[in-house]
């Protein structure tokens, strides 16, 4: 979600860990969990 990663981009003090999980997520889709 677009959405999702401006709203973190905005936030990047709060969901700074939730970037990096989303960042990761995108590179490596396989890891789901």
């Amino acid at each position: 979600m677009v959405a999702m990663i401006l709203f973190s981009f905005y936030l990047p003090s709060c969901h700074l860990w939730y970037w990096y999980c989303w960042l990761s997520y995108l590179i490596f889709p396989t890891k789901v969990d």
